[in-house]
């Protein structure tokens, strides 16, 4: 699957821009993305800069967590590409095909997400989830079976990769997750198929 994506990387076209289109924001930013750069990311990011998730949430950008998520994924080999749907104003609407070994152990493929950046005097100040989708499940439910699994039956209380009854995403985290995924595709390989 990431090779499908790495070509898929390869067979897209420069981002071009004009002075004043908010694609010269929003590029840079998904370039950054591309290479899994927090600080160049980081750069485009209004101060109070805006998330909005796909159910209407709405949050901040956690800083020093951000930047340990982009330390996890380069250890689970994640690849990004993206395509630039349309421009609207200030708003830029884009495509991202999100690859890596985590969705692969969980079992649900490489993600597609929708979304919608709003930039506002050169800045990203607000950054909307239209849509996210797996091919081979929901998300969700997949990631909160694997993760009941590693508190309850697992017993996995390791600081490291446990933070209250949450998973850290973290460079440090991401090896021994890796283990346990591969213990959880094991297990759900070795269990008989459902009769209908």
């Amino acid at each position: 699957m990431l090779a499908l994506v790495i070509l898929a990387a390869r067979l897209l076209g420069p981002c071009d821009a004009s002075d004043a289109d908010p694609l010269r924001t929003v590029c840079p930013y998904l370039e950054a993305l591309q290479e899994l750069d927090h600080g160049r990311m980081a750069q485009r990011w209004a101060p109070d800069v805006v998330t909005v998730g796909a159910e209407g949430e709405r949050g901040t950008v956690d800083l020093p967590a951000a930047r340990e998520m982009r330390a996890f994924e380069r250890k689970m080999r994640t690849r990004w590409v993206y395509t630039v749907d349309s421009v609207r104003a200030d708003s830029v609407f884009v495509t991202l095909l999100e690859a890596n070994d985590f969705y692969d152990l969980l079992g649900v493929g490489t993600r597609t997400q929708g979304a919608v950046y709003v930039v506002t005097g050169g800045r990203i100040a607000e950054m909307r989830t239209r849509s996210v989708s797996h091919p081979q499940g929901e998300f969700g439910a997949v990631y909160r079976q694997f993760k009941h699994w590693l508190l309850d039956t697992a017993q996995v209380r390791d600081a490291v990769m446990v933070e209250g009854d949450g998973l850290r995403f973290t460079a440090a985290s991401a090896g021994p997750m890796r283990e346990w995924l591969e213990r959880w595709r094991r297990r759900a390989s070795a269990r008989p198929a459902s009769s209908p």
